[in-house]
């Protein structure tokens, strides 16, 4: 998704590096960035402390019921789809094999 985040740092310092260009709507025009790899990286990392720790504490194993702990995680997951741009046909022939479900937000 390229909408804009409801997280004031969701995209922080556009740092020097290697950097991907991601489109946003900016009033009735399209606006490009550069989004460097290391906020891609940072929102990258905050998914997967926010998954690990729902599931280390959750009571109902990879379900997440609490509706507090699932809107922080929809919201991670909406920063990092707002940074990271479409994938490669290279990143998409990685995204194929066995993954381990942290958590979801899905019900049973």
């Amino acid at each position: 998704s390229a909408a804009a985040s409801s997280s004031p740092n969701a995209l922080g310092p556009f740092a020097c590096g290697r950097r991907r260009r991601v489109a946003g709507i900016c009033g009735p025009h399209l606006a490009f960035a550069s989004v460097s790899s290391d906020v891609v990286d940072k929102a990258k990392n905050r998914v997967l402390s926010l998954a690990s720790n729902v599931s280390q504490d959750s009571k109902t194993g990879v379900f997440i019921a609490d509706p507090e702990v699932k809107s922080d995680l929809k919201t991670a997951v909406a920063d990092l789809e707002a940074v990271c741009g479409n994938p490669t046909d290279r990143e998409r022939q990685l995204m194929i094999g066995d993954w381990t479900l942290l958590c979801t937000t899905n019900s049973a």
